[in-house]
């Protein structure tokens, strides 16, 4: 995913974390503990060496191939977005959130995690099948970097 030079990490993130609990199917919209889990795993995987676009641009949301409707919605808020106009309040809740994130007023509530599956799913996703979770949060099993533990 190119994201254009006119977005800042902070926009980038947003984006993201408004596009990922919008418009997912057979779901209600995510709630702010949803956005801020998102956020720290996004932001961990940024300290251990990524970048918010590369991160990001890996999310759903971004590709019409993984949700088209969380795609669509995402891209007409990023033009909403680089027009000026933007007043949708689960927009702007998932900018106070990122901004949080970058600026580091948020506390890492996944304590270095970056994955995770739903709590309860069965069978466990491959990557997860031997690994022991870190900690469960927002209705989700999280998973630390191989290697580091709590």
């Amino acid at each position: 995913m190119t994201f254009d030079p006119k977005l800042t990490d902070l926009h980038i993130l947003a984006l993201t974390l408004y596009g990922e609990s919008v418009g997912l199917k057979g779901r209600a919209p995510g709630t702010l503990e949803d956005l801020v889990a998102l956020g720290c795993k996004l932001r961990n995987r940024v300290v251990n060496g990524s970048t918010y676009a590369e991160e990001c641009g890996d999310c759903d949301c971004w590709s019409p191939e993984k949700n088209e409707g969380s795609h669509a919605r995402t891209l007409v808020m990023r033009d909403q977005l680089l027009t000026g106009v933007v007043t949708d309040h689960k927009y702007i809740e998932a900018a106070w959130v990122a901004a949080g994130m970058i600026h580091g007023y948020c506390r890492d509530v996944l304590k270095g995690a970056t994955e995770s599956h739903p709590v309860g799913e069965l069978p466990r996703p491959e990557w997860a099948q031997h690994r022991i979770p870190a900690l469960s949060y927002a209705k989700q099993s999280w998973y630390l970097p191989d290697g580091v533990s709590v």
